[in-house]
């Protein structure tokens, strides 16, 4: 499984291609291991509100808590580096505060 992480701003949702929360809540950005999950790849792969996933970050393992499911306009069609088509199975999109990706 692959994952794109992209930063949220710690005050404020972003204004451009703004991420629309279909559940749960945006990560605080007091507690470091909070993300949203792209609404295909929750699907796809039996995620909802509580569930945990481990993603690389900084070099060290992580285990993430998915806080929300989220769509944003950037991301309708997600297709990971040398894909051609969506596999919203093995890739998908997670949003977490700027920074705890820092």
């Amino acid at each position: 499984m692959q994952h794109l992480l992209v930063s949220l701003p710690a005050i404020g949702v972003p204004v451009a291609n703004a991420l629309f929360l279909l559940y749960g809540n945006y990560p605080s950005p007091a507690r470091e291991g909070e993300v949203v999950a792209s609404a295909a790849f929750a699907a796809a792969n039996g995620l909802e509100v509580g569930s945990r996933v481990t993603a690389i970050l900084n070099g060290r393992e992580r285990q993430l808590e998915v806080v929300g499911i989220g769509i944003s306009p950037e991301y309708v069609y997600e297709v990971g580096p040398g894909m051609v088509f969506p596999d919203n199975r093995r890739f998908g999109v997670l949003w977490m505060g700027r920074d705890a990706i820092a």
